[in-house]
């Protein structure tokens, strides 16, 4: 993958995009409570430690936020290629967008546009190994025009292979 180009912060406050566009968590925290509480969150997890841990997440600490999260397992080719996820857990927010998605794999997701958007940010943070957070519109089935934003954290229970990944999601309607 080349290397991620990360989209100003300010095309992202006015909301000027209309392709997924990346940006780096810390630009944004501090005009979004939310993205702030989920990375100090883990901040206090990790201290230091790099990389959190799948273990590390304990639900009763982010009640607030769990209709809106996923956790992924991460599947990789031999050649360490990022190939497919699994949907260990889905909030019941992302059940209403999404569709049902536990214990299924994202190659089989019906929409092609989800499958490669998301298995290309995947790989974003995955070659960034930080936390990212990726930003798009779509339209709904009522053709609604809605913002999809989408906070990407790497897991690692080794420290170095990331095999899972945590993502807060928001869907806006713009």
């Amino acid at each position: 993958m080349s290397k991620l180009t990360y989209t100003p912060y300010k095309y992202w406050k006015n909301k000027t995009f209309r392709e997924a566009a990346y940006f780096r968590p810390e630009d944004v925290r501090t005009d979004d409570a939310r993205v702030d509480g989920i990375l100090g969150y883990f901040e206090n997890k990790t201290q230091g430690r790099g990389m959190p841990k799948r273990s590390d997440i304990n639900p009763t600490e982010i009640v607030e936020y769990l209709p809106e999260i996923i956790i992924m397992t991460l599947q990789y080719d031999d050649n360490s290629t990022l190939q497919d996820m699994a949907f260990d857990l889905v909030g019941t927010k992302m059940v209403s967008f999404y569709g049902e998605l536990t214990n299924t794999l994202l190659s089989e997701h019906p929409s092609k546009h989800i499958r490669e958007q998301s298995l290309k940010s995947a790989q974003a943070c995955v070659t960034s190994r930080e936390p990212l957070i990726v930003t798009s519109e779509t339209l709904s089935d009522k053709e609604y025009q809605l913002g999809v934003t989408v906070l990407y954290v790497p897991l690692s229970e080794n420290g170095d292979v990331i095999d899972r990944l945590f993502t807060y999601i928001q869907v806006t309607q713009n």
